[in-house]
């Protein structure tokens, strides 16, 4: 699945390109719903927990069978006995146990494939992390599967490729255990590449792990466009309720202002996404002042959201209705056109809606196409914005050629032309696509302009806590995933050195040489304790910065002030050290001032974004904080790499007030890309359970450089989730996309569930039920039940199985009428279309119980007797082909 791309079509556009250049390619698909028809039927893994599907497969699907004697003979020749022996320990003996077929006392390792000519389309196996919770459980380097390994030395040996095109967001092979930088022939990603050139399609945007890409795999990369990004629409019912408040704001008339604080009231009742606005009005009684500004902030914040609207395909440029709106939208976060169209009467100030209104975009088509304006003046004065948006046009337009020539380019050994990353919202530079996507000099980060707006964000962070709690907080936690930086140029790292006091020290050049202490009474407050929490992405991408933080960490803690709050919690710790007896090569003093940590060197995640949707598998919050705690307590800084101490973790750990992330990223948030819930939610969960409170998370929204702001982190959540998942417009855009759509919606109820899974107030009850009525009971007519259907059953059923479980561990009360209503669409869809297990579904017996057990109560015996018939079975999926109509 890539972020926002649609695989099928793309892929088949680039063989009908390759076969026009001459290459061998035969007997392709029609269109792109086939070749995901051949996909799901023929080109899938299958995970170690169907067992009956894989004897199925074999037989109707042709994949490529590896004999368990040749798979040993690449084993122990080509893998050291350290790596041997590691893999044994977490994937068992060779052959082991995933995508394994067993035939007359033989096994084989079955290898999933469509051939095409000279074309081999191959899923990229499992690692093993979806199909083994007791795997993921587990402490230590998380190699590849014997599948895995398999896959790539079959490649190399026996099918001799000339070369790899990895297509799609990312692949487990940009994460595989190794070294960081400067990989040797013992490290995964190089055993695996061995001397086939490397090639990756890649979404413009994610440019930290395409740095890690190029270093692990040895990848060239083409990047290519996302989605078009517009501003959120959103219905009727909200607009009247934003009049309604503005007109109150607007009133001097005391009888006036009473009547439309009864309508605010009365349009707030009526709403379906009430319970997100904060305030609770259910009693009968009027809204408050103070409740109304608290409604009003939300809805403000709403109305600066975006929403990606469907899918890109490589090769192609976005459809010509979207082009003028997505310039519109991208002119607001890098020009001064909207400030400028205030200045003369032609908008007010809310830009954000005034960027998706005819009456600009009518204006901008003129002005881009040259056909005039009644306004000379205007166009004269707009001379500079005008270029901007002819050039934008121009190299959005191109984006799709330049894709295809890069592409062609890569597999021809030619030079790729080099660019930079980012979407083009914030990078407008980074069009058109097709490039070699580059990072930036980790030397300069934070740079002066960076520092200046982490200032500001903190200031605001801090006083809007020293309000409500009365004082500064003591102890302040930060998470760092490795992305940000490539875009905001540091402003997370800018509030670490404010938070504690200190500042970088820049050279001519803008390079960091050095840290120093701002002035106490410059400073105006206490230095603040923070415990810095990096990710295995950040430490390959910034190793630098970690040194410098810890620099600034260990000199603010030994600074003598009575409000040094970092030297007075260094002064506990060290208490805690000596009387348990610690052991640490760096002294007490250092170990005491430690603050930064991570995953195991090498390692990429926390692990929990692949356990919490094996719901099966565990039980309590406890669980997934001791998987936390075990993959995140790795301490770094300047003489210190990779040491794991767990109970000095702890003591950092405990007591934490605040969790500040970032989001900076205008195609995924918070709610859209499940590491937020990952890494920000299993830093807040490992707190909670320690200290027996829950910190506050406060997500610094950083998409517009012209406007950041701090915001509450359950605020950033609905907002997200009216403007994507709960959003009529933004399902329709995707339902256009087809089989990937589905997958979209099933991807919202999973990040749902993740969230609720690691701080039970982040998703209300009132969002399940929202999720059931748009999703299962069609409330924005759309016919969604058949679309899945027909599309994407799959997905369907994994939708349903997250809110099933969902319910079952109480995130939700579901009705009866509401659990009848899943369990039987469920079970329907399966004894119809087959069973394709997700990792939800997929070996969960608990869920198996609920649908059996519901299915008795309802009488429902006919249709229980096909479930248990279909899940025993577990045969390969039986939807029909497409119709046979090929695109053009």
């Amino acid at each position: 699945m890539g972020r926002y791309i649609n695989i099928p079509p793309s892929i088949l556009g680039t063989l009908r390109k390759l076969k026009e250049q001459g290459y061998r390619v035969d007997s392709l698909p029609p269109n792109g719903d086939v070749l995901q028809y051949m996909m799901v039927n023929k080109g899938r893994n299958i995970p170690a927990y169907s067992k009956n599907e894989i004897d199925d497969y074999v037989k109707t699907a042709a994949p490529i069978l590896v004999p368990e004697e040749q798979y040993k003979k690449w084993f122990y020749s080509e893998l050291s006995k350290e790596n041997q022996d590691l893999v044994i320990s977490k994937q068992g003996a060779p052959p082991g146990n995933i995508m394994v077929w067993e035939k007359q006392g033989k096994k084989y390792i079955v290898l999933p494939r469509l051939q095409f000519g000279n074309i081999l389309l191959a899923p990229q196996p499992s690692i093993g992390f979806l199909d083994d919770s007791l795997f993921i459980k587990s402490k230590g380097s998380l190699p590849p599967s014997h599948n895995f390994l398999a896959f790539y030395w079959w490649l190399q040996k026996e099918y001799k490729a000339d070369a790899f095109l990895h297509y799609g967001a990312y692949g487990d092979d940009v994460h595989l255990p190794g070294k960081e930088l400067f990989l040797s022939k013992d490290d995964f990603p190089d055993i695996i590449m061995g001397k086939v050139p490397n090639i990756y399609i890649w979404p413009m945007e994610t440019i930290g792990i395409a740095m890690l890409a190029k270093r692990r795999t040895y990848a060239v990369i083409v990047d290519h466009l996302v989605a078009p990004i517009l501003p959120a629409q959103f219905s009727v019912d909200y607009a009247n309720l934003v009049d309604a408040i503005h007109y109150f704001n607007e009133s001097s008339i005391p009888d006036l202002k009473e009547n439309y604080r009864k309508s605010i009231t009365l349009q707030i009742n009526k709403l379906k996404f009430q319970d997100m606005l904060g305030v609770n009005l259910k009693e009968g009684r009027l809204i408050t002042d103070e409740e109304i500004i608290q409604v009003s902030n939300f809805l403000n914040y709403m109305s600066i959201q975006s929403t990606p609207q469907g899918m890109h395909v490589f090769g192609e440029a976005p459809p010509d209705s979207s082009i003028v709106p997505y310039i519109a939208y991208i002119m607001l976060y890098n020009t001064d056109f909207y400030e400028k169209l205030k200045s003369r009467g032609i908008i007010d100030g809310d830009f954000n809606t005034a960027a998706s209104s005819e009456k600009v975009l009518s204006l901008l088509r003129k002005l881009i196409d040259g056909t005039g304006t009644s306004q000379d003046a205007l166009s004269e004065a707009l001379e500079k914005e005008i270029k901007f948006a002819r050039l934008v046009k121009k190299n959005l337009l191109a984006s799709g050629e330049s894709e295809n020539t890069g592409l062609l380019k890569a597999l021809s050994g030619k030079y790729v032309s080099p660019g930079p990353g980012g979407t083009p919202l914030s990078n407008p530079d980074a069009l058109p696509t097709g490039r070699n996507m580059y990072g930036i000099s980790t030397n300069n980060i934070p740079t002066k302009e960076a520092f200046e707006v982490g200032k500001k964000l903190l200031d605001q962070t801090l006083q809007d806590y020293r309000k409500q709690h009365g004082d500064y907080p003591h102890r302040v936690s930060f998470s760092l995933t490795g992305m940000a930086p490539f875009s905001d140029m540091g402003v997370m790292e800018a509030q670490i050195f404010y938070l504690l006091g200190m500042k970088p020290q820049w050279n001519e050049g803008g390079k960091i040489v050095g840290v120093e202490a701002i002035p106490h009474k410059e400073l105006g407050r206490p230095r603040i304790d923070p415990l810095v929490s990096v990710n295995g992405i950040y430490l390959k991408n910034f190793p630098n910065l970690v040194e410098f933080l810890d620099v600034a960490i260990q000199m603010a803690s030994s600074i003598q002030e009575d409000s040094n709050y970092v030297r007075l919690a260094k002064e506990e710790i060290k208490k805690q050290i000596l009387v348990n007896g610690i052991d640490s090569t760096q002294g007490v003093e250092k170990m005491a001032g430690t603050r930064i940590f991570g995953t195991e060197a090498g390692e990429s995640s926390a692990r929990l974004v692949w356990l919490i949707p094996r719901s099966g598998s565990w039980n309590k919050q406890e669980e997934l904080g001791d998987v936390w705690m075990k993959s995140r307590s790795y301490t770094y800084g300047k003489d210190q790499w990779s040491q794991q101490n767990e109970l000095l973790y702890l003591y950092v750990l405990m007591g934490r007030e605040v969790i500040i992330s970032n989001w900076g990223n205008s195609l995924y948030g918070p709610l859209t890309n499940h590491h937020y819930s990952e890494e920000t939610g299993g830093l807040a969960l490992a707190t909670e359970l320690l200290s027996k409170k829950q910190p506050e998370i406060v997500i610094q929204d950083l998409r517009n450089k012209k406007n950041p702001n701090a915001q509450q982190l359950k605020d950033v959540l609905d907002a997200e989730l009216l403007s994507t998942g709960f959003n009529k417009e933004w399902m329709q855009s995707q339902m256009k996309e087809g089989y990937q759509g589905g997958t979209q919606f099933m991807q919202i109820a999973d990040n749902l569930f993740q969230w609720k899974s690691v701080n039970t107030t982040a998703i209300s009850e009132s969002i399940w039920k929202r999720m059931y009525s748009i999703y299962l009971n069609d409330e924005f007519k759309l016919s969604i039940n058949q679309w899945s259907n027909t599309n994407n059953p799959y997905a369907h059923q994994e939708m349903i199985a997250v809110m099933l479980e969902a319910d079952r561990k109480g995130y939700w009360n579901a009705t009866q009428e509401e659990k009848n209503t899943m369990v039987k669409i469920y079970a329907e869809s399966i004894t119809k279309y087959g069973f394709n297990t997700g990792p939800y579904s997929g070996g969960n017996q608990y869920l198996d119980n609920t649908v059996t057990n519901q299915l008795k109560k309802m009488g429902e015996l006919s249709l229980l007797n096909k479930y248990k018939m279909e899940i025993e079975n577990n045969h390969s999926p039986k939807i029909e082909a497409p119709n046979k109509k090929v695109d053009k």
